[in-house]
This record gives C-alpha cells, structure tokens and sequence, in this order.
C-alpha cells in the first residue's frame, strides 16, 4: 500500500467511523442499528477495495481465504465484512451435494473450533462483583495472556483439521484450484502488527467484560474498542 491509498484509505475509515457514529446517536432500535452497519461497512468496502491495484486485490483475496479458514467454504448471510470474491462453493463450482456436505463438516468443526479457542475466565468475586478496573489487570497477567496464546494456537490447528476434512470432498481438480487460489503461504499473525497496544488492551478488556456479564463486547453494534483496533488496522495498511 503506498502513501496515496493509505491517505484514501484513511479517509475511507474516516467517513465510516463519523456516519456510524451518527447512525449510533440516532438509531435507537438494535435491529435497524444492524442493518445500518451493515450497509455502512458494504459501501467502507467497495471504496477500500476500488482503492486497491488488480494485484493488490488478488493477493487480498489470498489471504483472506487463508485467513477466513473453513469459513470460505460456507460464508455467512449478510453481516459482516464481505468477500473480495465470489464464495469458495462457487469458484470451485461445488455440486449440490459437495456444498451440503462441507457446510455439515463446516457447522461441526466451528462448534470444535470455538471450544479449543475458549478458556476460563477466572476472576476473584468474594468482593463483589468484578469492576473493569479489576478486569484489565486481569488481560494484563501473564496467566491470562499465556492462555490466550494457547487458546488461539488451539483454535487454529483445529481450524487447520477442519479443512482438511472438507478438502476430503474435493475433486483433484478442485483441490488444485482451490491450492492456487489460496496462493503463497502468509503470515496471519501480522494482521495484527498495526493495532496499537493500548488498542488491543481494550478490545480484549472489552471481550473479557462481555464474557463476565458486564456488557462490553456484548453489544450487537461495535464497541469503542473494536472501532479503535479497526481504525488502526485500516490506518496501517
């Protein structure tokens, strides 16, 4: 990403981060609040990617299937960020049955995939109730920050067993398509090198509180904090 795009990009963020905060002052009702994000982060997207060169789309679109997982093969409707591309099932033109059968194995390993990623919470409440204060010296510890990376290892060699079992339904053809679409091998753990520490520091603070009940991540709209780590993303390429 050049200095130009990355100026573009930034103002790209810009302007969603101040109508989603206006839609969040003005739409009290949670559905619509959705649907509004949802067409907010689908218009961010078309002008992100409209910023990028034909390469620089192509080898997104690479990482974003290694980074997406099985989740390529059975993408969700509506929410969230879109796709660079047409969905694996299409690419790959999966048969009827090819598609019902990585969907099964997809529903099945993200059950797997989400119990490896998990880890307790353990926090002292004979005081009372945890306060956040309580709560971010918490994510802080060495404990807590070791078991994360253990989780997330987990979660991603769990994700890796999973693709392999949906490749299991794939001709030779499409095995080889789908290899070449997925292109040179990246580093997924540097999509992470731009978020800024205090960032990350409350966007885990923030899971952490909504995993305790107090609010937080719970949300079905963005937190302060996911906007924060997002912004830094975007600003850094």
């Amino acid at each position: 990403i050049g200095d130009a795009q990355r100026k573009v990009q930034a103002a790209i963020w810009e302007r969603f981060t101040q109508k989603f905060q206006q839609a969040r002052r003005e739409v009290k009702d949670m559905a619509k609040l959705r649907d509004a994000r949802v067409a907010l982060i689908k218009e961010a997207e078309a002008a992100t990617i409209a910023n990028l060169t034909p390469a620089q789309r192509e080898r997104l679109d690479q990482i974003q299937i290694q980074a997406q997982g099985p989740l390529a093969f059975a993408p969700p409707d509506g929410e969230g960020w879109g796709f660079v591309g047409p969905p694996l099932t299409k690419r790959l033109k999966f048969s009827e049955d090819q598609a019902r059968r990585a969907r099964a194995i997809f529903e099945e390993g993200q059950k797997q995939i989400e119990k490896a990623a998990s880890f307790p919470i353990v926090i002292d409440t004979k005081s009372g109730p945890p306060t956040m204060e309580a709560i971010g010296k918490l994510v802080e510890s060495p404990e807590f920050q070791a078991a994360k990376q253990k989780a997330c290892k987990a979660g991603l060699d769990t994700s890796a067993a999973v693709i392999r079992r949906i490749e299991e339904v794939l001709t030779e053809e499409q095995r080889t398509a789908y290899e070449k679409l997925r292109g040179e091998p990246f580093d997924l753990s540097k999509l992470k090198e731009g978020v800024q520490p205090e960032n990350q520091h409350k966007l885990e603070v923030s899971v952490a509180a909504a995993a305790l009940g107090l609010g937080g991540a719970a949300n079905p709209a963005f937190t302060d904090a996911e906007c924060d780590a997002v912004r830094d993303w975007v600003k850094n390429g």
